[in-house]
């Protein structure tokens, strides 16, 4: 009898550590351990590709052994931006609100319940701010984790995005912090329209898995790990074989694959079977929701490699274009520009009589 409740919980909590994977954990870590206080690190990529999930682990990296991220001994603390104002809107002061949670501030109140995260909503959004500016330094906190802060787009005011920046780069010089922004590639343009950032601010790419040798070499040991733990029906055990429509429907991000193999375990569970090209087919994304994923994707990617920002991937990919070569029949289908004569705005000599002629006009 299949346990689809116990592969669930091993499929959301398995570890692959596939080659994009891994080497953008090692150059992100390596660009915020060294990172001199003050400075701002962004990992930037598509929508689940796994920044949430490499941010909690860097901040684990960051610590002596045996000191979990939350415990007050952490050399970091994490917030997550989101749009909780009204209307969907970002912010600032419940930013502020969160970080100080995290900080586990004395400003924080003791409940009825005995809840030391409650806090005091009378206090002023200044309050929050000047509480972790104090805080970070006298807790001993060297690193500041913001997650999904691609959401202060949603910033009010008509530069938001740019006046959120400026205020976590303020916090970050005060106290001496390193900033570290993980989000999407929506992030990169409010990043390179801040003048704030300027000179302060380093780019880490995660990309997705792209129709590259290493690429696609990388994509199908991750399709085998899966293999391994799911129950796949006799059709799918060469899962390899199937590599093309799994790419297809996952656009290569691994967050999409996993949440596309977990929607076909619950389909396979309705009808207490294995996991076959139905349950598949059935929770597979819609085309609409993929052509607008790749649009956003395709265009962060064209972004960053104008940028200057290129990845492993992204070489690897470079390698393999063909020069555009123009063929005979096209080159002489190709109309030939005329020249121009004579020099613009002069005139050309003209010929008159000696009745006609005017002073200063030249003549042939």
């Amino acid at each position: 009898m299949i346990n689809y409740t116990d592969i669930a919980k091993t499929i959301n909590t398995l570890d692959i550590n596939h080659p994009i994977w891994t080497r953008t954990l090692e150059l992100a870590y390596a660009r915020i351990a060294l990172a001199a206080p003050g400075q701002v690190v962004c990992v930037i990529g598509p929508p689940r590709v796994g920044k949430s999930r490499m941010s909690s682990i860097i901040r684990s990296m960051l610590n002596l052994s045996g000191i979990g991220i939350d415990d007050p001994q952490s050399l970091s603390i994490g917030v997550r931006a989101s749009n909780c104002s009204t209307n969907g809107a970002f912010s600032t002061k419940d930013f502020a609100r969160k970080a100080v949670v995290a900080l586990n501030h004395p400003i924080l109140s003791t409940s009825a319940r005995d809840d030391t995260h409650t806090l005091i909503r009378q206090e002023t959004e200044g309050a929050y701010w000047l509480a972790l500016e104090r805080g970070l330094p006298a807790a001993g906190k060297r690193y500041l984790f913001i997650d999904e802060a691609q959401n202060i787009c949603r910033a009010k005011g008509r530069n938001g995005a740019g006046s959120v920046l400026d205020a976590w780069k303020c916090v970050a010089e005060d106290t001496g912090v390193v900033l570290v922004l993980t989000g999407t590639y929506e992030l990169h343009n409010a990043m390179q329209n801040s003048t704030h950032m300027l000179g302060r601010k380093s780019f880490v790419h995660f990309p997705r898995y792209r129709v590259t040798r290493e690429d696609i070499s990388g994509f199908h040991s991750i399709l085998q790990t899966y293999a391994g733990y799911l129950p796949l029906a006799p059709e799918l055990e060469n899962i390899l074989a199937y590599s093309e429509y799994l790419y297809s429907g996952s656009l290569g991000c691994i967050g999409l694959l996993e949440r596309w193999f977990r929607d076909a375990l619950g389909n396979a569970m309705v009808r207490n079977s294995s996991i076959d090209l139905r349950a598949l087919e059935e929770s597979r994304a819609c085309d609409t929701d993929l052509a607008i994923t790749l649009e956003e994707i395709i265009a962060g990617e064209e972004m960053m490699a104008a940028s200057g920002i290129e990845t492993p991937a992204l070489k690897v990919a470079s390698q393999f274009k063909e020069p555009e070569a123009v063929s005979k029949e096209e080159s002489s289908t190709k109309k030939t520009r005329k020249p121009r004569e004579g020099k613009p705005f002069v005139c050309k000599p003209v010929r008159r009589t000696a009745g006609e002629r005017v002073p200063g006009e030249v003549h042939v």
